[in-house]
This record gives C-alpha cells, structure tokens and sequence, in this order.
C-alpha cells in the first residue's frame, strides 16, 4: 500500500495550479524561514524532509528546477539515500534522466552511496544506466570501484559487456571479493584486459589482493 504521503505530494502538485493553495503554501513555507527557491526544494530533498517538500509541491515549484550548482532534487535525494522523498518526486514527474553540472544523473549519484533501492526505483522510471558522467564512471563501474557490492548486482544484470570487464577491473584493483564474485556470476570476462593490457588478476596481485587473485583463478 502506499504512503499517505504519496498521494499528498502528488495531489499537491496537481493542486499547484490553484492560487489560493499556492499563496497558502508559499506562506507558510517563508514561516519556517524557507525561501521559495529551487535552491531551498533541493535542499529539502537532500535532507529528505517530505513534509516541506509536499508544501512546494502545493506552491507550484518545478519538480526539475536547478539549485544554483546545477542539481535537481532528485539527484540530491539519491545521492543522500533518502529513499521516500526519491519515492516521491519520481511520483510527481521528476526525470531520472537529467544530469547535474558533472555529468552526473541520479543513478550514478545512487549508485556511489550504494542505496541499491532508490536504484531499483530510478531503473523502474527510465533511467540510463549506461550514461557516463563527465569523468567517465557509470553507475556500475561506479559502484563497483567503491565495493557497493548491492547495486552491483542490480546493475549488473542489464550491463554491457564492456561496463561489466570495466567494473570487474576495477574491483579487482580494490579487493572487493564480493563485487568480483558478483560480477564474474553476471558474465564478466575473467581476462579482461585494461588499457595497459593488465588482467583483472594481475590487478589484484599487484595490489596484494590475494583472495580476490585466487576467486579469479577458478
């Protein structure tokens, strides 16, 4: 079943249009000193305040609007693991898709913190996980390098070959034997090369990753 709040927050952005909601809403955001800026509803999805969030969802914000570094709320509700305001602003039309001033979507941001169920909810809505953002890491390679060995597995099972080798590379270098073991389950390529021609068990050897050298030996 879902949450009352989800029904609020949709309603509210439906009921957006009404000025006399909007009016009402707007004031008593500024009566808990809270400024009707895209500055301020990103920073309440970051913190995962639903309440505030629904209220501008009743003053008519853009569920998409940019705080002043480039971010929507919903990226920043990602990156910060708040799973029900993600819930929500998905809900209300925010699209999984848009990117920040790196390049990043809220996939990616989901996936560096490893909250593997607001990646479930983004998947479901249309995110890409084979963008790159502007330093070249998807959402698995991503995940990967940080040992998040959950969202590995989600992303993993719908990843590209080439996104698969690059993550189980990475991985290897950092020691993870549970995000290797996963990615070598979804297909991964155990001799995959790097772009200095190194295996992923050289990696892990060069790095004195031996239980991840020998899960790669098998």
């Amino acid at each position: 079943m879902r949450s009352p709040f989800f029904f609020l927050f949709v309603s509210a952005f439906i009921l957006g249009g009404c000025s006399n909601p909007r009016t009402a809403a707007k004031k008593e955001l500024e009566e808990q000193n809270i400024q009707f800026t895209n500055d301020d509803f990103v920073l309440a999805a970051s913190t995962g305040n639903v309440p505030v969030l629904i209220l501008f969802g009743k003053a008519g914000i853009n569920v998409n609007g940019r705080n002043n570094e480039g971010s929507t709320a919903l990226i920043e509700a990602a990156a910060n693991g708040k799973t029900r305001a993600a819930g929500l602003l998905l809900a209300a039309g925010a699209d999984p898709r848009l990117t920040n001033r790196h390049g990043r979507d809220a996939l990616i941001a989901a996936a560096a913190g490893g909250y593997t169920e607001i990646g479930q909810l983004l998947l479901s809505r249309g995110a890409n996980p084979t963008i790159r953002d502007s330093a070249g890491w998807t959402a698995l390679t991503l995940a990967a390098f940080t040992g998040h060995t959950g969202i590995v597995r989600l992303l993993a099972a719908q990843a590209p070959q080439k996104h698969l080798d690059e993550a189980l590379l990475l991985a290897s270098h950092n020691g993870d034997r549970d995000t290797v073991s996963s990615l070598l389950s979804q297909g991964a390529f155990v001799d995959a090369r790097s772009p200095d021609e190194l295996t992923p068990l050289v990696i892990a050897a060069k790095n004195g990753n031996f239980e991840v050298a020998h899960l790669l030996l098998q």
